[in-house]
């Protein structure tokens, strides 16, 4: 999620242009009062606020869903006129039961919920205040991420994948605004709103269309659901963060097709520049099995992902509240070596 979205190369809003859609500093959600909004996607609109009870600053994330959610004169959500009543129910319900997930699960690389509520006609998340920002900002900021950046932080994702996968959930809206990275560089799972068992697919219209595999789209749809899918979401960020944009949509790919080899997009040392070295070729191999179209062609779990990277590591302690997990390997990635590591603002997801 990010404080600024790509509308086109001349009109980008920020969060002060989009301020109609905002709660404003001052105003009491859940008995919380609203400082500042610092970030906003299709989904919903994140903030700090000051809880009373807690007396510290916790992060409100607001349902806020694009195109179907409009800001009442009396700060309520309302529904946008001529939009899909049961769209928006359906997504508020979606929402509802991420938000209901995180609760489930206590692992260093998912977030923590600590409360989830109705009011104002949607839905709040609170959760601790995680210093930093997200993947694609990171993405942003850094530029081209070197591959043991990348291996550290796929490490630390499958981790977090692992356990959601033990309790026979799975993430299905994987890309770089949906992972939060923490100021010491590890990366935090804080949205669920798309997470589900294998026969609960998400909406088409809540797909981040360039990070999604067949399978999840209207055409896909025959195809199975599983660990591979989350799968796929990992090599498209890998694709993301090695080349600077996303592979081609697989909503406009058929079952038979194929991504390009990933290595044919890796910027190449120039002579006489001193750049760092590209990829292995075995690490693009391996990004390239994830990205495969057809499932089948995937690793078929985390452990066989891991495997195919050679990621190694001791698996950070891990608990789930009342389902049960499944641990990983992977030591929580540092900031990219060409990002300074204090430059992280505040906030999260």
């Amino acid at each position: 999620m990010e404080a600024t979205r790509d509308f086109g190369p001349s009109t980008m809003p920020t969060l002060s242009e989009l301020d109609r859609d905002l709660l404003h500093g001052g105003t009491l959600v859940g008995g919380c009062r609203i400082v500042e909004a610092i970030a906003q996607d299709d989904n919903g609109i994140l903030y700090v606020a000051d809880d009373p009870m807690l007396q510290r600053n916790v992060l409100i994330r607001e349902h806020y869903p694009l195109g179907l959610a409009a800001r009442g004169d009396r700060g309520e959500v309302v529904l946008v006129a001529g939009s899909d009543a049961d769209a928006r129910a359906a997504a508020l319900a979606g929402f509802l039961r991420g938000a209901r997930w995180l609760t489930r699960f206590d692992h260093p690389g998912i977030g923590r919920a600590l409360r989830v509520w109705e009011e104002r006609g949607t839905a709040y998340l609170m959760m601790p205040l995680y210093d930093g920002e997200t993947l694609s900002a990171v993405l942003q900021r850094t530029g081209a991420a070197d591959e043991g950046w990348l291996r550290r932080l796929l490490a630390n994702l499958c981790d977090a994948l692992a356990v959601l996968h033990g309790a026979g959930i799975f993430h299905l809206g994987l890309s770089p605004d949906a992972v939060w990275v923490t100021a010491d560089g590890r990366p935090l799972l804080l949205d669920l709103a798309t997470a589900g068992p294998a026969t609960q697919r998400p909406l088409a219209d809540g797909l981040d269309r360039q990070y999604a595999p067949i399978e999840l789209f209207p055409h896909g749809g025959d195809l199975p659901v599983g660990p591979w899918t989350d799968i796929y979401g990992l090599g498209a960020i890998a694709h993301q963060a090695l080349l600077g944009r996303p592979p081609v949509s697989a909503g406009g790919l058929g079952p038979n097709d194929a991504h390009a080899a990933i290595g044919e997009g890796v910027p190449r040392r120039a002579a006489g520049r001193m750049l760092r070295p590209p990829p292995s070729p075995a690490f693009l191999a391996a990004i390239d099995r994830a990205l495969a179209v057809r499932p089948e062609h995937r690793p078929q779990d985390i452990d066989a992902l891991r495997a195919l990277l050679d990621l190694t590591g001791p698996a950070p302690a891990s608990r789930v509240g009342t389902v049960a997990g499944a641990g990983g390997g992977g030591q929580a990635p540092a900031a990219p070596s060409v990002a300074a590591a204090g430059s992280a603002p505040a906030a999260a997801a």
